[in-house]
């Protein structure tokens, strides 16, 4: 299932810019804003039954910028913000935690040799 925004969300992965999502967090029981870059649409990798998720670098996650994965149910509202991310620096993230990660991207992009 794709979110009403879905459009937004995928124009916004190929013009590098950052996003405010609201989505409602299992953790806290309610829903969150969170500034957002958007990394890809499609099932996770290791999924035995693929489910589309969008996913997501959160940058103002209070446990510190992670990837998030959510359903389109789970997604109250995508919106852009007039900011930019630079892939590099989220790739060096996730490699700072996960040393062996390469993208496999499900949306095709122009990301340099993050692509």
């Amino acid at each position: 299932m794709k979110h009403t925004k879905h459009d937004i969300f995928i124009s916004s992965i190929h013009n590098k810019q950052k996003l405010q999502v609201v989505f409602y967090s299992k953790k806290d029981d309610t829903y969150v804003t969170r500034k957002c870059a958007p990394l890809d649409f499609g099932p996770k990798a290791t999924e035995k039954i693929p489910v589309d998720r969008y996913h997501l670098w959160d940058f103002l996650s209070p446990s510190g910028p992670h990837t998030t994965s959510l359903e389109a149910d789970r997604i109250r509202s995508i919106s852009l913000v007039e900011e930019t991310f630079d892939p590099a620096e989220i790739v060096r993230k996730i490699r700072e935690k996960s040393p062996n990660w390469a993208p496999q991207w499900h949306i095709r992009r122009d990301w340099d040799q993050y692509s």
